[in-house]
């Protein structure tokens, strides 16, 4: 079985109501996939450097390096 680390992002200025200020740290990684998933915001390890040399990536966003399995 094949593993990918992915970047998942959180724009704070996008729906984040269901958790509360601080507690981002707290997030297991199947909620904040799940979070992220919903806003959209899944990079590869290359989209990620290369929206972030663009400086394509919005100041208010959260990151987390997940690596999962691919079938």
């Amino acid at each position: 079985m094949k593993q990918e680390t992915r970047v998942y992002l959180i724009d704070l200025n996008n729906d984040t109501r269901e958790v509360e200020v601080g507690d981002w740290n707290n997030l297991t990684d199947e909620q904040w996939i799940d979070l992220s998933e919903r806003q959209g915001y899944v990079l590869s390890l290359e989209g990620f450097q290369r929206a972030f040399n663009k400086e394509e990536i919005p100041y208010e966003t959260y990151l987390r390096f997940i690596t999962i399995k691919i079938d």
